[in-house]
C-alpha cells in the first residue's frame, strides 16, 4: 500500500523503504515515545550524549570496540610487501593484516589492490603475488 507521505507516520513510510529503514523508524518511534513518557529515559539520553562528547565516541552504548581504520588497505599492503622484500600473495597480506587487527577479506583486498598504482600483480615462484610497481621483481626462490 502506497501511503501519502505528508499524512504518513514514520512507520508507514518505512514499510515503503528497506528493512533497515523500518528498523530505524521503529527505534526512533520508541525513543520518541520514551522521551515523552519516561523522565529516567531522558536522563539516560542526556548522560549518554555527555559520555560521547567527553570520550569523542560516536558508537552506541555497548557497541563492540573496533580498531579505528587509520591506514588504508592499499597503504598497509604496500608497507607489508616492502617489509617482506619479496612479492606476497593476497592470502599472505590478508593474514598479516588480520594479525594486526584489521578485518579484511581476500576478495575485497584483491579488488582493492588491483586498482593500486603502487602495487602490481606478478607471478612469483609459480604463485599470483603483489609487488611494488616502482621496484624490480627479486629473483624467484630467494627470500631477501
Amino acid at each position: 500500500m502506497i501511503v501519502n507521505q505528508k499524512d504518513a507516520s514514520p512507520l508507514q513510510l518505512a514499510h515503503q523503504t528497506t528493512p533497515l529503514g523500518l528498523l530505524k523508524a521503529l527505534r526512533n518511534e520508541l525513543r520518541d515515545k520514551l522521551m515523552r513518557s519516561e523522565p529516567d529515559f531522558r536522563i539516560y539520553i542526556a548522560l549518554d550524549q555527555a559520555i560521547k562528547e567527553v570520550t569523542g565516541s560516536q558508537s552506541a552504548p555497548g557497541a563492540a570496540a573496533r580498531k579505528p581504520r587509520v591506514t588504508g588497505q592499499r597503504v598497509l599492503a604496500r608497507e607489508l610487501v616492502a617489509k617482506a622484500n619479496v612479492p606476497l600473495s593476497t592470502a599472505e597480506i590478508v593474514g598479516e593484516m588480520r594479525k594486526q587487527g584489521h578485518g579484511v577479506s581476500k576478495s575485497s583486498l584483491s579488488s582493492n589492490l588491483s586498482q593500486s598504482s603502487e602495487l602490481q600483480s606478478v607471478r612469483y615462484d609459480g604463485r599470483a603475488c603483489w609487488w611494488l610497481a616502482d621496484r624490480r621483481i627479486p629473483p624467484e626462490g630467494r627470500k631477501t
